[in-house]
């Protein structure tokens, strides 16, 4: 039988991801600090084993609205291995930051295992802008991929 392995990502401060965002950080409008783009892979389902799949989801939103998100790509140890499809209902996100614009932050991406060697890997998101600038999303996670043949 598989098992998926996901690891804390912060020392001292593990915690189980659910679909629920992190609580907003708050930022004055002309603050630089601010992220052009704020996001987390919730979490990740299905079994991690040669030859599956397993469905990784989550949110992104830009904060400026001059800053038009263009893609997310999954990646395995910085490599990328899918696309998501965006677009899906989070109206938990939007409201949890009060912003409207981001009831459909949602995506998600199956991600195949088929050449995936066994063992423990780093699973994380990134979003693309229309500039093609990439954001680290929080939330990645370590995997433990088994060869259940």
């Amino acid at each position: 039988m598989a098992v998926l392995l996901i690891s804390c990502v912060t020392a001292g401060a593990c915690r189980e991801r659910t679909d629920q965002p992190p609580k907003a950080e708050s930022s004055s409008a002309g603050d630089d600090s601010t992220p052009q783009v704020r996001g987390w892979l919730d979490r990740v389902e299905g079994r991690a084993r040669l030859g599956g799949s397993v469905l990784v989801v989550g949110w992104a939103g830009a904060e400026r609205s001059e800053t038009r998100i263009e893609g997310i790509e999954i990646l395995l140890d910085g490599v990328e291995i899918a696309k998501a499809a965006e677009g899906i209902e989070r109206s938990d996100v939007a409201d949890r930051f009060g912003k409207p614009e981001w009831s459909k932050s949602g995506w998600e991406a199956v991600v195949a295992m088929d050449e995936i060697l066994p063992g423990e890997h780093r699973i994380e998101a990134v979003a693309r802008d229309s500039t093609g600038a990439m954001y680290p999303l929080s939330g990645g996670r370590s995997i433990l991929v088994l060869d259940s043949r």
